[in-house]
């Protein structure tokens, strides 16, 4: 879990998803990213970020998955940072994931298709998923050289399915 507890060391224009996920970023931009509620992820109209002219398809599949390096970069600093769950695959998600209604609950299903998962609760917290236990160090390390008044700390899994 990352605890975010102010938003003073987050400068303008850049989001806490952004700020405390920084050293994984290039790695989150290999990935296809789909919102678990179903709410578009992003502060913005894609139109925004990608122009007038964009085609949709260039941005995400039909079943609205963004397409690696659309969601990170393009939109990291625009994530929506309150009550927002999301998954990263390294391959565009099948028909069989896309049905599951909790994916993250199956463990099958998580260990084959999901690589990260994260979620936002209040404005306050991030948690992190990830099978790689590198990818949390690298984030427990980078929150750790941020300093006061930031915090990273385990979290039991069950306990990330409960708020999930």
């Amino acid at each position: 879990m990352l605890t975010q507890i102010a938003h003073e060391r987050v400068g303008p224009g850049r989001s806490s998803f952004a700020f405390f996920f920084e050293p994984v970023l290039p790695m989150f931009s290999t990935l296809y990213w789909k919102s678990m509620g179903g709410e578009w992820p992003v502060y913005s109209p894609v139109e925004e970020v990608l122009g007038p002219d964009f085609e949709s398809s260039d941005a995400a599949t039909e079943d609205g998955t963004f397409l690696p390096g659309v969601l990170v970069p393009k939109f990291q600093n625009r994530i929506i940072e309150d009550w927002i769950s999301l998954i990263g695959m390294p391959e565009a998600p099948t028909n069989e994931l896309l049905c599951k209604s909790d994916p993250l609950r199956d463990r099958q299903t998580r260990e084959r298709f999901i690589r990260v998962a994260l979620e936002n609760i209040d404005g306050a917290f991030w948690f992190f998923f990830a099978h790689e236990e590198e990818l949390i160090d690298t984030i427990r390390k980078h929150v750790q050289q941020l300093g006061s008044p930031f915090t990273a700390e385990p979290v039991d899994f069950e306990c990330f399915l409960r708020d999930w």
